[in-house]
């Protein structure tokens, strides 16, 4: 009813109104309807029903009142039924001359920024505020709004935000409300700076030294304009930064001075001059680069073979290894050879067969190897060694494997120490042990000797010594049997360093006496049985396996026309024939002068006693004039060559035991000097000198020649 108790609704003058009721709060639960329904309007005391549904909506008029009356059809024992609701009034208002506005910032933000916005109006008599973000309430706190993008979304190029302002007339927001001019942000998203500083991509490490090394930079994450730029160095000797002097103020850095080990790193700070210069910090030092810098070495390769020499027998399989300096880890290796074989590549190793095919027309096999490193900073681009190898072709007096050569045989050459070793006993007494006198049965009698002492501990002695004794690198010494230190004795003026003294020979022919040999001096050598208790100088010897081109004891001839060779030097090889004749030496009465004893002087002595005219019928005569097996160059040896003949090689030359051998050496106008050849025990040869005339001696001659060493 008019008047009665009521709401009120203020209502903007032309407004609509939706009036609904809410029955549950009428009628108790077991009242389940339906209901019947009844609004009403009062107008200046006049009753209008409006609607018979639930709920309507109108356009009031100033000081309308609308209730509703609400019947339950199924409900009973009700004190009020129908019921009746309050009225509610509604008051109609007008507004005019309202405005707003809103500032504050626009633009680049960056996220985390607290912004705040102040909201400007007119007409409003109870002005209510709310601040919106992208349609979104963020705060109701008056004409003045503060927040942080915190809990906005950002991103590296912004992103885009609206900020409004409602204003309504009262606190419920909805009176005259109208919405401010819309500001526009763009929120960016913070980075930490990041500075990347990298060396020449098509230069990349190890470097060399001296090189020009040039660095440079990738700024990640960082804006603005304007950047300086600091490069420094922490030199490896010092383990302190500077500031590298003339690199500031540069994004790029280059240098040839650069040692191994040193570091170099850039800073950077950054002056922001736009407002999206979201960085985290204004100074950022990059990334440390160490100096893998390697010294210019040049690639070296060295090639070793498991021979020294090429065995005259074919086909030999020689096996060449490339040793390396310089190559880095895994260096590559070309081999070829001289004569052409086939083409290896691949690891150091390279085995070749040779075979009478490939050295046809050849007295060599050079084996090439170039190296190609793995590594940079190289005088050249690869390393090359050739391995040349002749025909196995020693000679007496020779340096090698640890000492002197004294002896050379088909399969074997002979070595000895170059100097004396020790002095001391045989030792094994009364062993009974197995020995042999001739060339090449030193090494067994030294085995044996060594096998006796260790199985009786009879240790000590001169074998006992030799056999394993480490001496220059090699371990296969033994002590030489009595033929073959008579041939150290041959070789005694050429490196052999022998003194005059008794040596140990491993040969034995009692169990309490062992065989020692005598230098006497130039003109003697002896041997004798000596108690193996007693203490003489021994000296060391090896051999090696090697079939020898030349050969002491080859038969240059054949078997009716026998040369043999018996002495095999650096530059010609001596050889003498079975011939030999009973003949004076001639020249008596006369002095010729101007003979040589030494080797390689027959030759020389014999032209000149032939020509003084004074030997026809003499023996340097008749060997000038010999023919034999198609040569014709035979002279009278000197005293030293007829003296390897005569020692422990007469055998091989079909000397005979007894005889006297004249040499080309005079003693004086009535003698000349000779050997005389005995095998007899205690004796292997004797200087002599005998009258130039004489053939009462069984003086001989035994025509011998020279010849160079080639193949």
């Amino acid at each position: 009813m008019p008047g009665a108790p009521y709401w009120r609704c203020d209502v903007l003058s032309g407004s609509t109104v939706t009036f609904d009721v809410d029955v549950p709060n009428i009628f108790p639960p077991e009242c389940v309807g339906p209901f019947l329904y009844s609004w009403r309007r009062v107008r200046v005391g006049v009753t209008t029903e409006m609607s018979t549904a639930s709920g309507f909506t109108t356009t009031p008029q100033n000081n309308d009142d609308y209730y509703c009356i609400v019947t339950g059809t199924t409900c009973t024992c009700l004190t009020s039924n129908p019921a009746s609701s309050k009225y509610v009034r509604t008051v109609l208002y007008t507004v005019t001359g309202t405005t707003l506005k809103l500032t504050g910032p626009v633009g680049e933000v960056c996220s985390g920024t607290t912004l705040t916005y102040i909201c400007y109006q007119t007409g409003y008599t109870n002005p209510y505020y709310q601040f919106k973000v992208d349609g979104s309430d963020v705060g109701t706190s008056g004409t003045t709004n503060s927040w942080s993008t915190n809990n906005l979304s950002a991103s590296a190029s912004g992103t885009l935000h609206s900020i409004t302002c409602d204003v309504s007339e009262g606190s419920g927001g909805v009176l005259n409300l109208k919405t401010s001019n819309t500001l526009n942000i763009y929120v960016y998203s913070n980075y930490t700076p990041h500075i990347t500083i990298n060396y020449d991509p098509n230069n990349p490490p190890p470097w060399c030294v001296g090189e020009y090394l040039n660095f440079s930079m990738v700024i990640s994450h960082l804006c603005g304009s304007i950047y300086l730029f600091t490069w420094w160095i922490k030199p490896f000797v010092t383990g302190v930064w500077v500031e590298i002097s003339g690199a500031a103020h540069s994004p790029s850095y280059s240098s040839s001075s650069l040692e191994d080990g040193d570091e170099i790193k850039l800073v950077v700070t950054n002056i922001p001059t736009i407002p999206t210069c979201c960085s985290t910090t204004g100074v950022t030092e990059s990334n440390v680069i160490t100096m893998d810098i390697t010294a210019i070495t040049e690639p070296i390769v060295s090639i070793v073979s498991n021979v020294t020499c090429i065995p005259t027998a074919l086909p030999q399989t020689i096996s060449f290894t490339g040793n390396t300096t310089n190559g880095g880890t895994s260096p590559s290796y070309y081999w070829y050879s001289i004569p052409a074989t086939s083409v290896y590549t691949g690891s150091r190793w390279w085995s070749v067969t040779l075979t009478s095919a490939i050295m046809a027309g050849y007295n060599y096999f050079s084996a090439i190897c170039n190296m190609t490193p793995d590594k940079p900073c190289n005088t050249l681009p690869y390393g090359t060694d050739t391995k040349t190898l002749n025909y196995c072709n020693f000679y007496e007096g020779q340096s090698y494997g640890g000492g002197i050569v004294y002896y050379i045989s088909s399969n074997y050459i002979y070595i000895c120490a170059s100097n004396d070793w020790y002095q001391t006993t045989w030792n094994c007494w009364q062993a009974p042990i197995v020995t042999g006198l001739l060339i090449g049965s030193g090494w067994q009698n030294t085995s044996n000797i060594y096998d006796w002492c260790v199985n009786n501990s009879s240790l000590l002695g001169a074998g006992w010594y030799c056999w394993g004794c480490s001496v220059s690198g090699y371990t296969d010494w033994f002590l030489p049997s009595r033929n073959e230190l008579a041939e150290m004795w041959v070789n005694r003026n050429y490196g052999l360093n022998l003194t005059f003294n008794w040596y140990w020979s491993s040969s034995s022919e009692t169990n309490v006496t062992a065989i020692r040999l005598q230098i006497q001096d130039v003109f003697f050598l002896s041997y004798e049985n000596y108690n193996r208790n007693s203490s003489v100088v021994f000296r060391g010897n090896r051999r090696e396996s090697i079939q020898n081109y030349w050969y002491i004891g080859k038969n240059m001839g054949d078997y009716s026309n026998p040369i043999i060779v018996f002495y095999v030097g650096q530059d010609w090889v001596l050889m003498a024939c079975a011939e030999e004749q009973l003949i004076p030496w001639g020249c008596w009465n006369y002095t010729v002068g101007g003979t040589v004893r030494d080797i390689y002087y027959g030759l020389n002595n014999t032209n000149w006693i032939c020509s003084l005219g004074c030997s026809t019928g003499g023996a340097a005569k008749y060997c000038q004039d010999l023919w034999y097996y198609g040569y014709h160059d035979w002279f009278l040896p000197s005293t030293y060559e007829l003296e390897i003949m005569v020692s422990q090689r007469g055998g091989l030359l079909y000397m005979i035991n007894g005889h006297s051998y004249w040499s080309s050496t005079e003693y004086d106008k009535l003698e000349s000097e000779c050997i005389l050849y005995n095998t007899n025990v205690g004796q292997v040869a004797w200087i002599n000198h005998r009258y130039k005339n004489s053939q009462d001696w069984d003086t001989y001659c035994k025509p011998i020649r020279r010849q160079a060493r080639i193949f």
